[in-house]
């Protein structure tokens, strides 16, 4: 009987419900100093205080306030943005004096392949004798001319003018003194023969490009 006694007030005390058999006053009162003699030899167990359970001292650590946790601030110092504003703009600088030296290069390999097909086409039409004519390649510095006859006339209606960039300066050097190469019938040859080069003034990153016109009236591209 008292074995089961215990077993009723332990469950109880562990539900946190006042227990009838620990309270004075109540119909078991007689036997409340005995039922608290036995929870007071054991001390492992959890004590009983006016019929409700104390919390265990091993939970107590558990319930203690935290100290707050200060919050972290995310974000950029000013010499940081600096030195990422002084990396972009070494970054940005390096790629736009790349791409520049691209577009210089590409504008000056347009010219010297622009100006070769104009003498190309010069000697091949009189060659063929078109028109009954012979025909030529006026140069200067900003450009070269195709025309019809023995010599350069401006305004001509049929002048193929070609204009180069302006990044590009041509300079030719012959072996007659004008600035004229025409091409004779039949054999194709031509007494104009010298360099013309392709530069590009101010930029010595980029080599020049160079036609060779040979006494033959071939041509090449260098």
């Amino acid at each position: 009987m008292i074995r089961l006694v215990k077993i009723a007030i332990c469950f109880v005390a562990r539900s946190g419900t006042p227990s009838p058999y620990v309270t004075y006053g109540s119909v078991h009162s007689s036997r409340a100093p005995r039922i608290s003699s036995i929870f007071t030899k054991r001390s492992a167990r959890p004590t009983i205080q006016q019929g409700f359970t104390r919390t265990p001292s091993w939970i107590l650590p558990f319930f203690k306030r935290r100290k707050a946790i200060p919050n972290l601030v995310c974000g950029f110092t000013l010499i940081e943005l600096l030195i990422a504003l002084a990396i972009l703009a070494i970054l940005i600088a390096g790629i736009v004096s790349a791409f520049s030296g691209f577009t210089k290069a590409e504008a000056q390999k347009g010219a010297a392949t622009g100006v070769l097909s104009l003498l190309e086409t010069a000697r091949s039409e009189t060659l063929a004798s078109k028109g009954g004519s012979r025909y030529g390649v006026h140069l200067d510095s900003s450009g070269a001319t195709l025309f019809a006859g023995s010599s350069y006339a401006v305004n001509a209606p049929g002048n193929v003018v070609l204009t180069l960039d302006p990044r590009v300066e041509l300079a030719y050097s012959l072996s007659g003194t004008g600035a004229d190469i025409v091409f004779d019938f039949l054999s194709g040859t031509t007494v104009a023969s010298g360099t013309i080069t392709f530069s590009l003034p101010g930029d010595e990153s980029v080599p020049e490009k160079t036609i060779t016109v040979s006494p033959s009236g071939t041509m090449e591209l260098q």
